[in-house]
């Protein structure tokens, strides 16, 4: 058990194994902590459709931290508590800058993921929960994320274009960019408030970029062992990986077993 008052989880990478699945002694130890009065709170890239089964699964009453923090979402009521909506301007120049050269855009709002472009040898319906090719967001339908995938020479050269004006998170085949200083991080320190709980008194987990600022100011971030080696370089401890169940490894050892865990260099 921890001493801490709450737990951020992310999803891909982390919480969720290669599979899409939460491994049994994880969600078992999970499960534990909220016996004993720790928060859970789950912060992801993904939109809230796609975030909803594993808040349900874990019984989870907090909000959600979805699309990078671009919004959070009150699942026990139905409703969107925060977001932060890319301008129509802002939606514009993103797509003029990556559309030539992107494979797959989409444009993300609170519950559904659009194909603005698609030339993927792919159906992409068929691995993601996404709208047909060809339609569109309504007008009340506010743009969140954007996500280009495109190759690295082209990947690098949007991320220069685009960096100084937006939030840019890498990933090895595309960029998600949402408003400036919208992260993960932003959204949480709102959610920790409306739980009066400090930042002190809060583990996270995380593997990705969108995790760096999360990871480096809570009290305890800590990495998964299949982490990005920029995401090791803040963080205060490293754990085995999703695969190995490493939030329960780390949980479960208490922080103590040099075995498992060690102080990031």
């Amino acid at each position: 058990m921890t001493n801490f008052k709450a737990i951020v989880l992310d999803l891909d990478g982390t919480l969720l194994n290669g599979d899409g699945k939460i491994l049994a002694k994880t969600k078992l130890a999970l499960q534990k902590e909220m016996e004993n009065g720790t928060k859970i709170i789950l912060a992801t890239g993904r939109p809230v459709n796609m975030t909803l089964e594993f808040h349900k699964e874990l019984g989870l009453e907090t909000p959600m931290i979805c699309l990078n923090g671009a919004v959070v979402f009150d699942r026990l009521n139905g409703k969107v508590i925060s977001y932060e909506a890319l301008k129509k301007q802002e939606i514009a120049h993103i797509y003029k800058l990556v559309s030539n050269e992107a494979k797959l855009v989409l444009f993300h709002t609170a519950h559904a993921n659009f194909q603005m472009k698609n030339e993927l040898e792919l159906n992409v319906e068929d691995y993601y929960p996404i709208e047909p090719l060809g339609s569109v967001p309504s007008e009340d339908e506010q743009i969140l994320k954007i996500s280009a995938y495109m190759h690295d020479r082209k990947r690098y050269e949007a991320i220069m274009a685009l960096e100084d004006d937006y939030q840019i998170a890498e990933w090895p085949d595309n960029i998600e960019i949402t408003k400036m200083y919208i992260t993960k991080w932003h959204s949480l320190q709102f959610v920790l408030e409306q739980l009066n709980i400090s930042s002190s008194e809060t583990i996270a987990f995380g593997d990705g970029a969108n995790d760096i600022a999360m990871i480096k100011n809570v009290g305890l971030g800590v990495a998964m062992g299949n982490a990005i080696p920029k995401l090791i370089e803040v963080c205060h401890f490293v754990t085995t990986t999703n695969e190995e169940e490493g939030i329960y490894q780390f949980l479960n050892k208490n922080l103590i077993d040099s075995k498992l865990l060690h102080k990031a260099k």
